[in-house]
């Protein structure tokens, strides 16, 4: 990481649907992750999760950018907010959550990319 990256961070905590497992889920969101990184080259995604503590077992999706001119590129003030450059990463976002509705609820795949409860993160 840089200095001056800015990291948009959103924690999940899935709710799985009937038969699907956490390993299920987590190998989704490692494919979709990959195929989302091809597809930018200033924003990227990552999806961790929690070995322990506060947040053991939940995942968080982190966007990375190298700067708060790029971020500004895509994303507006407005919680949820794009711009025309970010309609295209919005689309990404939501083919990723359109599958992760075949996993976990759709209340809960929703808190990857769509959540208002977020923060932007700058590194020092």
């Amino acid at each position: 990481m840089s200095k001056g990256a800015v990291l948009a961070l959103r924690i999940c905590d899935f709710e799985l649907l009937p038969g699907v497992t956490m390993e299920q889920v987590d190998n989704y969101l490692t494919e979709k992750s990959i195929d989302f990184n091809n597809s930018f080259d200033d924003v990227k995604l990552f999806v961790i999760k929690g070995l322990r503590g506060v947040n053991e077992n939940q995942h968080a999706g982190i966007i990375y950018m190298n700067s708060d001119e790029v971020r500004d590129k895509y994303f507006t003030n407005e919680a949820g907010g794009v711009t025309e450059a970010g309609q295209l990463l919005l689309e990404k976002f939501q083919e990723t959550v359109a599958g992760l509705q075949e996993l976990v609820t759709p209340e809960s795949a929703a808190q990857l990319f769509t959540s208002t409860d977020y923060t932007d993160w700058v590194v020092q």
